[in-house]
């Protein structure tokens, strides 16, 4: 029996080739870009300088770093950070600076004073909320917490908390904790950080002097695009 030999149009082997040729292509652009993104997702967002490179000499303020433990930093896992404590000169006020950097705005969730002393063992008595004019004629929003240590060990501490998000200073929280900060930092044009900026002392007064002259320091270390201007 002889078997009739059927002839395949050329377009359609020629359709076949082209669709396994998309195919391989397709793939292969795929995987650079799996690559690249994951790559992305795991280079962190830096500083635009480290927060190291904060003055010492703030005014009169004279600062000394205060380094902490490889478990406090695994447990904050922030890229970058700076605790160090300042203390004023011909004077008894000594104001701890912490600026805690992340790339990733969901590592910084649940660090929040209202969260971190009371789980050290603080009793959190008062939380306000202010604007701390500074020299340029702008306000900062704060929030100033009143923590107290009970007895045996009867201690008072005032923390002053507020972030910088993508350039912008706050003291809500919840201006990052929604479904978008989540994501990961994939472009360099949507740049998105959450910087945590806590100052701590035994007096409001100290607080009130060191913060106004700090303040303005802080922000030109954020993350920097298109010609050195801050990310609004």
């Amino acid at each position: 029996m002889n078997e009739s030999v059927v002839k395949i149009p050329k377009t359609v082997v020629f359709s076949a080739y082209l669709s396994c040729f998309a195919l391989l292509a397709a793939g292969y652009i795929y995987r650079k870009a799996a690559v690249r993104l994951d790559a992305l997702v795991k280079e962190p967002l830096m500083p635009a300088t480290p927060l190291s490179f904060l003055p010492y000499q703030i005014g009169q303020w004279k600062g000394t770093d205060q380094p902490l433990t490889e478990t406090v930093l695994k447990v904050a896992g922030n890229d970058d950070y700076l605790n160090r404590t300042y203390h004023l000169s011909d004077s008894d006020y000594y104001v701890n600076l912490y600026v805690a950097f992340t790339g990733q705005p969901r590592n910084m969730m649940g660090h929040r004073p209202e969260v971190c002393y009371t789980g050290a063992g603080w009793i959190l008595e008062q939380t306000e909320q202010t604007d701390i004019p500074l020299a340029s004629g702008q306000s900062l929003p704060v929030q100033i917490h009143y923590f107290r240590k009970p007895s045996p060990d009867l201690q008072y501490l005032i923390v002053l908390n507020y972030y910088i998000v993508n350039g912008k200073t706050t003291c809500d929280y919840r201006d990052f904790s929604g479904i978008s900060w989540r994501l990961p930092t994939f472009s360099r044009k949507q740049v998105r950080y959450v910087a945590q900026i806590q100052a701590s002392c035994v007096t409001s007064t100290g607080l009130l002097l060191f913060v106004p002259e700090a303040a303005p320091l802080i922000l030109p270390f954020m993350p920097v695009q298109n010609g050195g201007e801050g990310v609004p």
